[in-house]
């Protein structure tokens, strides 16, 4: 957007940022991560918070593929909540509100984005680990290689908040493992139902 300001996002940013040549933004973007990824022709940003940009991410980068991967609301907000890392989620009544106006978000994208957006489910990836895969890489346009199914073997650098877990293979730990503090999260279960969300997928 060219400004400064303190909040990720604003309607001052917005406005400002909408403004501006797709293009450009694109081209300042890769010149400024070109010193990590250098000609590499792929890359994947993977912050959570993107979701709330895809209208700027489809308008700048018109080659970029968009990926969802959708999980339990339960377990998709306790894991928000037990890392204590995002702000909407240090209370389960913040939780509940943002997860209601990501939901209400995420459909908005499903329907100006169509094809555009490549969904996953999280439950079916650890359950069906190959098949997924495949059918992921197969919308992305990328080829199949074994290695997909070991990514625990791959030594590159991982600077996120999950850089433990890329080490580990994958598993089904983490689904339902909401269940564990049902009554505890009871208030949040009720408040998503009240607010039609569905947890009985």
């Amino acid at each position: 957007s060219g400004l400064r300001n303190r909040e990720a996002m604003n309607a001052a940013i917005i406005e400002a940022a909408a403004a501006r040549d797709p293009r450009r933004i694109e081209k300042n973007y890769l010149e400024s991560i070109a010193y990590k990824f250098g000609r590499r022709p792929m890359f994947i940003e993977k912050l959570p918070e993107n979701v709330f940009y895809l209208g700027f991410v489809a308008k700048a980068f018109p080659d970029a593929r968009i990926v969802l991967l959708e999980r339990h609301p339960m377990d998709a907000c306790f894991a928000l909540y037990k890392q204590s890392y995002f702000r909407y989620a240090y209370t389960l009544s913040d939780l509940g509100t943002f997860y209601v106006a990501y939901a209400r978000l995420r459909d908005h994208w499903r329907e100006v984005l169509g094809e555009r957006l490549i969904e996953l489910s999280y439950e079916s990836l650890v359950a069906e680990q190959e098949t997924a895969t495949r059918e992921l890489l197969q919308s992305l346009g990328v080829a199949f290689e074994p290695d997909c199914l070991e990514f625990e073997r791959n030594s590159s650098a991982s600077n996120t908040a999950s850089a433990v877990q890329v080490r580990e293979k994958i598993h089904s730990r983490s689904v339902n493992r909401w269940r564990r503090f049902e009554s505890q999260l009871a208030p949040l279960a009720d408040y998503l139902v009240e607010s039609g969300i569905d947890l009985d997928r």
